[in-house]
């Protein structure tokens, strides 16, 4: 309630401008009788462009989300939702516990989605900043990114006197929010190589030079007997950053990508 009480401050609206209708209860779409219920619900406000489930593990209690039958069963129920509505269904779910794996569960629901957008979140200099990118879309390009944040709004103050707050969404621009470097073999080779482009400008330097860096903060104690995997740990942390955007590799040379950070007051100019 406080997030549709801020939205009609910002934007200097009232409640009919929304035309949105809440249900006041979860839906149960492991039962067709819901299916008939949301339906008829529609038909009786006179019909909706847009029904929003949120999120599908909710409608779909019980259902083991692995199996490619029960999941087929939950989306064959909102396709009919959408077919005898005539509406665009935004479903929501999460990922797993691996996100670059995309969404958890059966692979069925991402191939029956007509379109797929994942949202992540990045922290900037401390500060959230949501990044909503194109994975699936018939008939259109995917991979295009947009960026946005979560805007503070304040809504008055509590009988105790604090602040009462809640926010709105804030588009900031088409601008890729890459995700943080993460473990120490991902931290050693960016700032390796960062720290060298700050002090040459324009050189490729050698991946291999970059390796050594790594290593060499490293320690290894040759007598305990274990393999010496500290190379292969730092060519998989550079491998890894570079697919992701933070360094250009050709040639067996190195270096940061063009606009490789986005920092807090390059985010505030596209306001």
């Amino acid at each position: 309630s406080n997030r549709i009480k801020a939205y009609l401050q910002e934007y200097n609206l009232s409640e009919p401008d929304l035309n949105i209708t809440l249900l006041p209860e979860t839906p149960d779409l492991t039962k067709d009788a819901s299916v008939e219920g949301i339906v008829q619900g529609v038909e009786d406000i006179g019909g909706t462009d847009i029904i929003v489930i949120d999120t599908l593990a909710q409608v779909s209690a019980g259902v083991n989300e692995n199996s490619a039958g029960e999941m087929g069963e939950i989306i064959r129920r909102i396709q009919t939702i959408q077919e005898q509505t005539d509406s665009l269904i935004l479903l929501v779910h999460h990922a797993g516990k691996n996100k670059e794996n995309g969404a958890r569960g059966s692979s069925v629901v991402f191939a029956a989605m007509d379109a797929v957008f994942d949202l992540r979140v990045s922290m900037i200099e401390s500060e959230k900043v949501i990044s909503f990118t194109v994975e699936k879309q018939k008939d259109a390009e995917a991979g295009t990114p947009f960026t946005f944040r979560l805007k503070p709004v304040t809504l008055g103050v509590d009988e105790d006197g604090d602040c009462i707050t809640s926010c709105v969404v804030e588009f900031l621009g088409k601008r890729v929010i890459r995700k943080e470097p993460g473990g120490k073999w991902q931290k050693r080779a960016y700032e390796a190589v960062k720290s060298f482009f700050e002090s040459c400008d324009d050189v490729d330097v050698p991946v291999s030079f970059i390796i050594d860096k790594m290593v060499e903060q490293e320690p290894y104690d040759d007598k305990s007997g274990k393999k010496d995997s500290r190379r292969d740990s730092a060519k998989r942390a550079i491998s890894e950053l570079s697919c992701r955007g933070w360094f250009e590799i050709s040639n067996e040379k190195i270096k940061l990508r063009q606009n490789a950070k986005i920092r807090k007051n390059e985010i505030e100019d596209l306001l």
